[in-house]
C-alpha cells in the first residue's frame, strides 16, 4: 500500500535507452504520460540557460525540450553565476590541472563546493594524481588512482599492452576498485571531488569543471551529446568547461555570448 515516485530526465539518456513514441522513458509497470515540472529549484538562471541552448541545438528532433520552466528564486546575496569556456587542445592533463587550480584560486572556491568531472577514468586518473602529488589536496574519487592502475598493470603483465582493459581479469580487477569507490563516494566529505560523468550522474555541485576530451572512448558506451547534457545539468552554480576535443567549441562560444547579452 506504499507510493513510488518516479523523478527523471530523459535528455540524460546516456545509456542510449528506448524511447517511448512520446519521446519519454518507458516504465513497463507504470502506465500513461509522465507528469512534467515546470519550476527549477536546482538550478541557477546561467546554467539552466545552458542547459535549454544545448537541448536546442542537439535534441531538437530527439527529446522534448523544457521550454517553459520557471526558475525559482535564489538567494539574492549569492554571487553571481560563473560560466567559462576554455578551449585547450591538445589534451594536456598538466596543463588543465593547473588551469583548474588556478581558478580555484581565482574563484574562492571551497573544495566541498566542487567538482571535476570528465568522461573517462583516464582522464580524472591523471588529475586526481596531481591534486594529491601536486597541490597536496585531499580528495574524493570515485575510480582508481594511478598508482592501483600502475600495480595492476604490472600484476597482470601488461605494461605495454595498448587495450589493458581487454584483459578480462584486469578489467574485473579494475571494475571491483571502481565499485568500492563509488560505493563509498560521497558529495559533502569536505574534499575536492572528482569523478567520471557516470559516475555522477544524480548528483550536483555548487561548482563543476568539466574536462570534455578521451570522446572516443566514451562514446563505445553511448552518445557523447547526452553525456555532455548530462554533465552541464549536474552544476548548480558555476560551470566551468576545458573542451580538449573542439567538437562543441562553436556551442559554447555562441552561448557565453546569448549570456553575456541578456
Amino acid at each position: 500500500d506504499g507510493e513510488l515516485v518516479v523523478f527523471g530526465d530523459e535528455k540524460q539518456n546516456v545509456y542510449g535507452r528506448n524511447m517511448g513514441k512520446d519521446r519519454f522513458p518507458i516504465i513497463p509497470s507504470i502506465p500513461g504520460r509522465w507528469n512534467e515540472l515546470n519550476e527549477s529549484f536546482r538550478m541557477g538562471t546561467a546554467t539552466f540557460q545552458i542547459a535549454q541552448e544545448f537541448q536546442k541545438i542537439y535534441f531538437k528532433d530527439i527529446y522534448e525540450l523544457d521550454r517553459d520552466v520557471r526558475i525559482a528564486q535564489g538567494d539574492i546575496f549569492e554571487k553571481p553565476t560563473q560560466f567559462q569556456y576554455r578551449a585547450v587542445e591538445p589534451y594536456d592533463s598538466r596543463q588543465i590541472f593547473q588551469l583548474i587550480h588556478n581558478d580555484i584560486l581565482a574563484l574562492d572556491i571551497h573544495p566541498n563546493d566542487l567538482v571535476v568531472l570528465a568522461p573517462t577514468h583516464e582522464t580524472i586518473r591523471a588529475l586526481e594524481h596531481s591534486f594529491r602529488h601536486t597541490a597536496r589536496e585531499r580528495t574524493s574519487h570515485a575510480g582508481e588512482t594511478e598508482e592501483e592502475y600502475t600495480y595492476l598493470l604490472r600484476k597482470s603483465n601488461l605494461e605495454d599492452v595498448k587495450y589493458p582493459e581487454n584483459n578480462l581479469k584486469f578489467k574485473r580487477e579494475l571494475e571491483e576498485i571502481r565499485r568500492g569507490r563509488k560505493l563509498h563516494f560521497w558529495p559533502n566529505a569536505g574534499t575536492i571531488k572528482i569523478s567520471t560523468i557516470y559516475s555522477f550522474k544524480g548528483w550536483e555541485a555548487h561548482t563543476l569543471m568539466l574536462v570534455i576530451s578521451n570522446i572516443y572512448s566514451a562514446e563505445e558506451n553511448g552518445s557523447l551529446n547526452e553525456l555532455i547534457y548530462t554533465a552541464l545539468t549536474r552544476a548548480s552554480r558555476n560551470l566551468i568547461i576545458f573542451d580538449c576535443t573542439g567538437l562543441y567549441h562553436d556551442f559554447f562560444n555562441r552561448t557565453a555570448e546569448k549570456l553575456k547579452t541578456r
